[in-house]
């Protein structure tokens, strides 16, 4: 308990809670509901916001870790639970919220419409350079840059760079001509048909055969891509990731063999 204690794990998940409780009530959303059991029949929800049927898990890296004995199927149990019943359920992890606190609370921002909007009419299509779109990425998207991008497009309102989207080759699956790998706007903006936009410029540059992407559930529920008229392929079983400090954790792909 001791060394729990000095490197912050002892009630971590608890302190995460009250701050993302603090700022949705900086927000102005007040029917707020905690620790609710009646929606998941007997399991818990940690917050429920019933006027946007969001729930939002707040995880402790150490209390939600296979250290702690938690199953890999804990967390998607709980987001398959809440689709079910028309609910949308984001995972906010402790480590992210250190490290992402902007990104996260955009991304609260814009699934209770509060972002500032734009319209993807008013705004131009531009091939740009690709370390300024990583630089973009890894300001405004939860997961930074994507490495080896080839085509990065970039949406501009104005004089003002509000969207990006790369492309390159598939990275897991080779029966793929090109992969989608990052699509973001600029934090706490929505530009709608942005993403819609952007991809039209890309089929009329390129004429790619097919293009594959990803999308997390964890955080996202993969709406823009039916939107831009993707089809699931299928859902892939939960992914791990390593850490020994459950502050820095790291994706699996990193300890790979041949790496």
């Amino acid at each position: 308990n001791r060394y729990l204690r000095e490197c912050g794990i002892i009630r971590a998940g608890s302190s995460l809670e009250k701050e993302i409780l603090l700022f949705l009530t900086e927000m102005g959303i007040e029917n707020i509901k905690t620790h609710d059991r009646t929606i998941l029949g007997g399991k818990e929800i940690d917050i429920y916001l019933p006027e946007y049927k969001i729930a939002i898990e707040c995880n402790g890296t150490y209390w939600h870790s296979e250290a702690a004995g938690v199953d890999k199927n804990y967390h998607l149990s709980k987001t398959d639970a809440c689709e079910k019943i028309g609910i949308r359920l984001v995972h906010i992890w402790e480590h992210e919220w250190i490290i992402n606190r902007d990104k996260i609370k955009s991304l609260l921002y814009i699934i209770t419409g509060r972002a500032s909007v734009i319209s993807g009419r008013k705004c131009v299509v531009a091939i740009i350079d690709n370390k300024l779109a990583a630089e973009f990425c890894d300001t405004n998207h939860r997961q930074n840059r994507c490495i080896g991008a080839k085509v990065s497009l970039g949406l501009l309102y104005g004089d003002e760079l509000v969207s990006v989207m790369t492309f390159g080759s598939p990275r897991y699956n080779k029966q793929y001509e090109w992969e989608l790998l990052r699509f973001c706007s600029k934090n706490n903006v929505t530009v709608r048909g942005g993403a819609n936009k952007m991809l039209a410029a890309f089929v009329r540059a390129y004429s790619p055969k097919n293009i594959l992407s990803y999308s997390d559930r964890s955080l996202n529920v993969g709406s823009v891509y039916g939107k831009m008229g993707f089809q699931i392929i299928r859902t892939t079983p939960p992914s791990y990731k390593y850490t020994k400090n459950f502050l820095d954790c790291f994706d699996r792909v990193s300890f790979q063999k041949h790496k």
